[in-house]
C-alpha cells in the first residue's frame, strides 16, 4: 500500500453533486452567522455607553437582534459577542479590533496606486 492511495476512488457524478450541495448548504449557513454576528455587533456599538453597564440589557439586544434576523443563538453566544464589545469599551484593543472588524468596518488592508513613470532615454544619435 503506498500511503493509502488504493483507498481513495472518485465519486460518481451524482454523489459529487450531492457532496457539492452539501458543502454550499453548509457555506450559506455560515455566511447567515457571520452576517448575523455583524448585525449584532452594530447593534451593540449604537448602545449608549452606559447600556453597557448592564450586562443582560446588551445580551437581550444580542438576542433580539438575532432573532429580527431569524437566527437563534443562545445566550453563551450572545454573552460572549457582548462581553467583547465591553472589553472594547474599557480600551482593548484587541478586542476593539475584532469588534471593528467584525462589524463590517474593517479597513482596506491593501494600498491601490495608480500612476506612472516617464523615462526619457536619449539615442547615440543626440549625442552626435
Amino acid at each position: 500500500m503506498r500511503n493509502g492511495i488504493e483507498n481513495l476512488r472518485v465519486p460518481t457524478s451524482e454523489e459529487a453533486r450531492e457532496i457539492g450541495r452539501k458543502g454550499g448548504k453548509a457555506s450559506a449557513k455560515a455566511r447567515q452567522k457571520k452576517r448575523t454576528y455583524q448585525e449584532i455587533f452594530r447593534a451593540i456599538l449604537e448602545m449608549p455607553a452606559r447600556a453597557y453597564e448592564d450586562d443582560d440589557e446588551a445580551v437581550k439586544v444580542a438576542m433580539a437582534e438575532a432573532e429580527k434576523r431569524g437566527e437563534i443563538i443562545n445566550e453563551i453566544e450572545a454573552t460572549a459577542l457582548t462581553f467583547q464589545a465591553k472589553a472594547r469599551r474599557q480600551r482593548d484593543t484587541s478586542a476593539a479590533v475584532f469588534v471593528r472588524d467584525s462589524a463590517g468596518y474593517k479597513p482596506v488592508d491593501n494600498v491601490d496606486i495608480q500612476g506612472g513613470v516617464n523615462v526619457f532615454l536619449k539615442t547615440t544619435d543626440e549625442f552626435k
